[in-house]
């Protein structure tokens, strides 16, 4: 007879201790938050792709109607996207200030970099920033993702996230300084400065790269369909259309060909990189392909694998408003996931109730 069917004596205590319902919250906020953050990484991965690919790549190589609907689709989705992040924002930032785990200096300087970053974005709906705004803007961003990582990388479930921010985040302070030392270069005509600026540019593009590299080895780790297959696919896709893309125009040249030269041409903003050029083009198209795999997760945390998306969309791209506010988006909520344990013993609660009302033996409590 084997132990786990024999029912202990009384006068033994079980070596697990009962589990009393009411310890944990009937919601956890990762959970009560998942339809949230799941329509924000769709939606983030919608308009990157029709602001980022579709909507330039028309501009010049079809007709002008179609090139007015492509804009206002890509001018709608960015709107939406911006809604959502901000009320993502408001609902993560009123779950972390009822955290008891994150100290509470790194819950500040998130909360001042977020209400920075969010007061700069606003007005880039009407115009574009000037250049002393975007920098507020990269910094402000900056100082909400870097605290956050650093907070959330203690953890194994929000480790891999937390990585991947923070590599972002250094890839945008290099792209600050590059622009910024590319201007005084121009405006000095000094060619020390450009080459600085040029090797800070290609250091982001470097950081970007680990970043993505670090996004797609966790995905793989998350199943073997979803997981690994749909990873795999995106790297695969992403070097199509960045091969597609980096072709040279003929008369003959296809047109999905000629839509992506043209909007993968600026993908390495200036300054260029010292001869990656073709790499932050192949980043530019992997990040919106894996934040779509990772948006799509089944059966995984939202705000953990909703974060990784919208931190992919980011690309460290922080002085343009809505990728910063995706990336701050990504921190907020991965610092929420890494003080939630909540939604971890909801699940131990209902398993245990199951067992019970089936009149399962409890096989780690009797020891089998």
């Amino acid at each position: 007879m084997s132990l786990a069917s024999e029912t202990p004596p009384s006068d033994v205590a079980d070596p697990v201790p009962p589990v009393d319902p009411g310890a944990a919250p009937e919601e956890s906020p990762t959970l009560a938050a998942s339809t949230l953050l799941r329509a924000t990484a769709y939606c983030g991965v919608l308009a990157a792709a029709m602001g980022v690919v579709i909507a330039p790549g028309m501009r010049g190589t079809a007709p002008e109607k179609i090139v007015q609907a492509t804009d206002r689709v890509a001018a709608s989705l960015s709107y939406l996207l911006y809604g959502l992040v901000i009320a993502s924002l408001i609902r993560g930032g009123y779950e972390l200030l009822r955290t008891k785990r994150a100290p509470i200096v790194v819950r500040a300087l998130i909360g001042l970099g977020a209400a920075t970053a969010a007061a700069m974005a606003a007005p880039a709906l009407h115009a574009r920033l000037p250049s002393i705004a975007a920098v507020i803007l990269t910094i402000a961003a900056v100082v909400a993702i870097v605290p956050a990582a650093w907070t959330a990388v203690r953890a194994p479930h929000t480790r891999a996230v937390s990585v991947v921010l923070m590599l972002l985040a250094v890839a945008a302070l290099a792209r600050l300084g590059a622009w910024e030392l590319a201007l005084a270069a121009w405006e000095r005509t000094s060619t020390p400065l450009l080459r600085v600026a040029r090797g800070l540019a290609t250091g982001g593009v470097v950081f970007e790269g680990l970043a993505q590299l670090v996004a797609a080895a966790w995905l793989g780790t998350r199943a073997k369909l979803w997981g690994q297959l749909m990873s795999s696919a995106a790297i695969v896709a992403a070097l199509m259309l960045t091969w597609g893309g980096m072709q040279e125009l003929h008369s003959d040249t296809a047109k999905w060909q000629a839509v992506l030269h043209t909007a993968l041409a600026d993908a390495a903003a200036p300054p260029i990189p010292h001869g990656l050029t073709p790499i932050a083009t192949f980043f530019a198209a992997a990040s919106v392909l894996l934040a779509l795999v990772a948006a799509a997760q089944p059966g995984q945390v939202a705000a953990i694998v909703c974060a990784m998306a919208l931190a992919l969309i980011s690309r460290g791209a922080l002085d343009a408003p809505l990728r910063a506010l995706t990336g701050i988006a990504a921190a907020v909520w991965i610092t929420v996931a890494w003080g939630d344990d909540r939604a971890m013993w909801r699940q131990l609660i209902d398993a245990r109730k199951t067992r019970v009302a089936e009149g399962t033996p409890d096989r780690e409590a009797n020891g089998a």
